[in-house]
């Protein structure tokens, strides 16, 4: 057997003792919802059980997690889901793993009243959409994302959420297609595109570049805001008047992105730090 006995706490020191290139905070928040999952408990009922005796398959379920996080698997795809703003959102290979920045720039949106129509633009696991959905309960809400595969697990979380958003697949990029004519007079356009330059991978930690969809990341490097450029001209045309466009930034781009919506004719551009005080997440006014 890998551990003393097969108690919990015992299970606790194995994981601890395997993984300890994680921090102790890291470790503690894995540690809580792998165990409240597999045996459907409470924070409290992890408390009180520590000499709880664990089964053999138990033992190998825990063992399984070890394994996976030592190969950098996402703790997230792991676990098979992730809260985002309330919500409980299935997590997989086909969309990318909802960030806490993102959170932040729905509390944003959220300051807004009188939203009717929204579209969330590269949807992915339609975090956002579902998100906005729970704000603005009667509002019709769109997920737009090019992958019908993240449209698939889109569509599971709505479903999981009991939550009415519709998502459907286009392209981003292709402003011209069919699709993009169905919409019009929007009171609001959200984004967090691709936008991580292809010259940034050998920066980027493993269990990001070797799992999650790089469709979702990535950007050439010759035109690292292609995805601003052309969902601002869409917005523009689909937009009411006094519409609302906000994006999810790349930091280092955010002044081109900027000064290409003030190009274009946008109003009242405003720029908003996440909470590692980098410039993340930006409005404008059509």
């Amino acid at each position: 057997m890998f551990v003393k006995d097969n108690t919990l706490n015992s299970a606790k020191v194995y994981f601890y003792r395997r993984l300890e290139g994680f921090s102790d905070s890291e470790l503690k928040l894995m540690w809580t919802e792998i165990i409240c999952k597999r045996f459907s408990w409470s924070r409290a009922d992890l408390l009180i059980n520590t000499d709880f005796r664990l089964s053999e398959s138990d033992l190998l379920f825990i063992r399984s997690y070890v394994k996976r996080l030592q190969e950098n698997e996402p703790f997230q795809y792991i676990l098979g889901e992730t809260e985002f703003y309330g919500l409980t959102i299935k997590c997989d290979k086909r969309a990318l793993i909802p960030r806490p920045e993102t959170e932040e720039l729905v509390d944003w949106i959220s300051e807004n009243s009188n939203i009717e129509k929204a579209v969330d633009i590269c949807s992915g696991s339609g975090c956002i959409a579902l998100a906005l959905k729970t704000i603005y309960k009667s509002a019709s809400i769109l997920g737009v994302d090019i992958s019908e595969d993240a449209n698939d697990l889109a569509r599971q979380n709505a479903q999981l959420n009991k939550l009415d958003v519709t998502f459907e697949t286009a392209d981003a990029l292709d402003i011209n297609a069919d699709f993009w004519n169905t919409l019009s007079d929007l009171d609001l356009i959200v984004s967090n595109p691709p936008y991580i330059p292809e010259n940034e991978k050998k920066e980027m930690a493993a269990n990001v570049l070797d799992f999650e969809p790089r469709l979702a990341l990535f950007v050439e490097n010759n035109s690292p805001i292609i995805f601003y450029e052309c969902i601002a001209v869409l917005a523009l045309q689909k937009l009411k008047s006094g519409g609302l466009l906000y994006f999810e930034l790349h930091y280092l781009f955010s002044a081109e992105v900027i000064a290409y919506l003030e190009k274009i004719g946008f109003q009242q551009i405003e720029v908003r730090k996440d909470l590692q005080g980098k410039n993340r997440m930006l409005k404008a006014v059509k």
